[in-house]
């Protein structure tokens, strides 16, 4: 198992890394220390929802865009 970052307040950097790694499992970690996410709750609400919703919508549209090039693909 290799592990790969990215930071799921950055809808740009999320697709870069989805699209170059093609991971077929992700494991999601926060923040190292539970005081710094105490500290920054701004932050961290906007990384547990926001982040998980950007994650998902960088897959599904992934996921959109591998059917529409096979579909065009003949498999013999």
């Amino acid at each position: 198992m290799k592990l790969h970052y990215t930071d799921l307040t950055d809808a740009s950097s999320l697709h870069r890394w989805l699209h170059t790694i093609l991971p077929n499992k992700v494991y999601k970690a926060s923040q190292s220390h539970v005081t710094v996410s105490f500290e920054i709750l701004e932050y961290t609400a906007d990384l547990v929802t926001t982040g998980a919703l950007r994650f998902l919508e960088e897959v599904r549209s992934h996921i959109l865009a591998t059917r529409r090039s096979h579909r065009g693909q003949v498999f013999l």
